[in-house]
């Protein structure tokens, strides 16, 4: 049984959260989960993305969520950061204490790629947090990084795949999932069903699908 990770894309649905550089939050964050998405697929997991069209914390408020989310073993959740131009670094959020480890290997898997480590943050008045809090489903919310500092979203545009990259590898080497190929291995330049899907394999990295 794969375990099934589901990734949230924070804001959107006309909600276009916080705005900096010259960027949206609900854009970056759903370019971030679908490199996210693409990172994972090389791991022995199965991914699902929140409807990307819809905003999950609306649908949870209202009481029409699109995902079942007890069904998942973890759920990962995407926002950038904003304060007054002056902060900046990443950082990630959880509850309860028992996701701390997860969330601190997380937010130093992306300091890793050069931004300032906030470390891992206790938080208690999130809504989609507390709903998967409830259910007993493991929970993250990622602040990559502060969308109103120049510098950050400066390295953050050179650094995206690597920090997804990071960030995928992090939560696996956590639950000790391991990569479905590894360079060199059977899987290079062949085709690779995982559950429904079809991923092609170059250099050990899902490339697209069939």
């Amino acid at each position: 049984q794969h375990m099934k990770i589901l990734l949230i894309s924070g804001h959107g649905a006309g909600d276009s959260g916080a705005v900096g550089c010259g960027h949206k939050e609900a854009d970056l964050t759903r370019t971030a989960t679908n490199i996210l998405a693409g990172k994972l697929a090389a791991y022995d997991v199965s991914v699902s993305r929140y409807p990307v069209a819809r905003d999950a914390y609306q649908d949870n408020r209202n009481g029409s969520l699109a995902v079942h989310l007890d069904g998942f073993g973890l759920v990962v959740e995407v926002h950038f950061n904003d304060y007054n131009g002056s902060a900046y670094g990443t950082e990630c959020l959880y509850k309860p204490n028992s996701m701390k480890a997860l969330a601190s290997k997380v937010s130093a898997a992306i300091a890793s790629c050069g931004f300032y480590n906030r470390g891992a943050k206790q938080r208690t008045d999130l809504a989609n947090m507390n709903r998967c809090a409830k259910l007993g489903v493991p929970y993250i919310l990622i602040e990559t990084c502060f969308i109103d500092n120049s510098e950050d979203m400066t390295l953050y545009g050179k650094q995206i795949y690597s920090v997804w990259d990071k960030v995928a590898s992090a939560v696996c080497s956590y639950y000790g999932i391991k990569k479905l190929a590894s360079n060199g291995g059977n899987a290079v330049g062949e085709w690779v069903k995982k559950g429904s899907d079809w991923y092609y394999y170059k250099d050990g990295e899902p490339v697209k699908e069939k």
